[in-house]
């Protein structure tokens, strides 16, 4: 026989109707969208200086 266990596993599990819960360590779709602005940003400076730096163009 089974111990009950106050928990029926066939349960729905219910709409959460609040803000979402935080999921740490995932960052989010905005954030990682201004990452990549960011860093593409770093590499186009760092191509315009590379192209400048030895006085060749």
């Amino acid at each position: 026989m089974r111990a009950n266990t106050g928990t029926d596993a066939t349960a729905a599990v219910p709409e959460a109707s609040g803000p979402r819960p935080r999921r740490y360590g995932v960052p989010s779709p905005d954030l990682l969208a201004r990452a990549d602005r960011g860093f593409a940003l770093f590499l186009e400076r760092t191509q315009h200086q590379d192209d400048g730096a030895d006085g060749e163009q």
